[in-house]
C-alpha cells in the first residue's frame, strides 16, 4: 500500500506570511511638501494591506483600551491638542486568535476629536505595515490640512503672554466614562443625548482655546472633554 501524503491546514503566521508575500511592494503615493519625503497615506496601507489579509481568511479587530488628551499651551496661540492612544489588534482567522498591544499618536490644533481620530489612524496603519513588513514610505503626514498649524490670514499683533499653564495629561477608563456627571450632580454624561453632549463639548473647548480656565479648572474640564469624545466615538462606532 502506498502511504498518502497528508495535507495540514495553514496556520494563522503562514497565513500572514503568505499574505506578505501577496502584497509585495508598496510605493508611496502622497508627497509631504514642507519636508519634502513621499510616504505611504494609511488610505492605501488600509486598503491594500486589509484586501491581502482578507483574501487569506484574516480579520483585524482594533480596539482603544486607554486615551490620553494633553492640551499643549503656546504662547499667543491656542493650545495644541496631542492625543495619545493605548490599543490592541486582535489578529484572527476564525481558529487561531493573537492579541497585540499597540499605541497611537496624533495631534490636530481645532478639536480633541479629530486628534484622537488620528492617532487611531496612525495606529491602525502602523500596525499593519509591521504586521506586514512594509518598510518604505514609513514616515507619515496623516491628512495633511489638519497635520500642520494653520497659517494665518494675517500677522497678528504681539499679544501679551498668557498665564503659564502646565499640559494637562488625562487618562481615561471605562470606570471614569461610566461615572461622569453634568454640573447637576445626578445626570451621568452616557445618559446625555448625542446633540446635547456634543453642544456641551464644543462650549468646554471654545472656554479652553479661549484660555478661560484656570490652573485647576483645566484639569477638571481636559478629562470631561475626553470623557465626552470616547462617548461620542463609542456611539459613532456603534451607528447611534
Amino acid at each position: 500500500m502506498t502511504n498518502q501524503p497528508t495535507t495540514t491546514a495553514p496556520n494563522l503566521a503562514q497565513k500572514i506570511a503568505a499574505a506578505r508575500n501577496k502584497l509585495g511592494s508598496l510605493k508611496p503615493d502622497k508627497t509631504n511638501k514642507d519636508q519634502g519625503y513621499n510616504y505611504i497615506s494609511a488610505d492605501k496601507m488600509l486598503e491594500r494591506g486589509g484586501d491581502v489579509l482578507a483574501e487569506y481568511g484574516i480579520a483585524i479587530i482594533p480596539s482603544v483600551v486607554e486615551t490620553i488628551l494633553t492640551p499643549v499651551e503656546r504662547q499667543g496661540k491656542s493650545p495644541r491638542i496631542d492625543a495619545s492612544l493605548k490599543m490592541t489588534f486582535q489578529v484572527t482567522d476564525g481558529d487561531t486568535a493573537y492579541l497585540a498591544e499597540w499605541v497611537g499618536c496624533g495631534s490636530d490644533y481645532v478639536t480633541p476629536d479629530k486628534a484622537i481620530y488620528k492617532a487611531i489612524t496612525s495606529g491602525h496603519k502602523y500596525f499593519l505595515m509591521k504586521l506586514l513588513n512594509v518598510g518604505v514610505g514609513n514616515e507619515d503626514a496623516e491628512h495633511e490640512n489638519g497635520d500642520k498649524e494653520p497659517a494665518p490670514k494675517s500677522t497678528p499683533a504681539p499679544a501679551p503672554a498668557p498665564a503659564k499653564v502646565e499640559p494637562v495629561a488625562v487618562t481615561i477608563t471605562q470606570a471614569v466614562i461610566d461615572a461622569e456627571m453634568s454640573s447637576d450632580g445626578v445626570t451621568l454624561y452616557t445618559s446625555i443625548p448625542t446633540p446635547k453632549l456634543a453642544n456641551m463639548g464644543n462650549a468646554m473647548l471654545k472656554k479652553l482655546n479661549a484660555g478661560e480656565y484656570t490652573a485647576d479648572e483645566l484639569v477638571e474640564k481636559s478629562r470631561k472633554l475626553a470623557v465626552i469624545d470616547a462617548i461620542l466615538i463609542k456611539r459613532q462606532e456603534a451607528g447611534q
